[in-house]
């Protein structure tokens, strides 16, 4: 878990601001404005949607697709298939 909690804070470190200061979450997608919302949850729920990825990936079907995590993949995933 502490190489998915490293990467996740990478994320939120590497993410630049918007001009209207919002910033984007990397992992399930969505905005969020520093300061109004804190990111200290935001970064628990990434770790447990990576973990769950993770284990998903592992223990799941050898021919699924990986678990999607975020409106847009889930959006992209059923764009694939019609």
């Amino acid at each position: 878990m502490e190489t998915i909690r490293s990467y996740v804070d990478f994320l939120f470190r590497a993410t630049p601001d918007r001009p209207d200061k919002r910033r984007k979450n990397q992992i399930r997608g969505g905005h969020c404005l520093p300061g109004d919302n804190p990111i200290a949850p935001q970064k628990r729920m990434g770790c447990l949607t990576l973990s769950a990825r993770e284990n998903f990936s592992i223990h799941g079907l050898d021919d699924a697709c990986p678990l999607s995590i975020s409106d847009d993949e889930v959006d992209d995933r059923v764009h694939q298939h019609q």
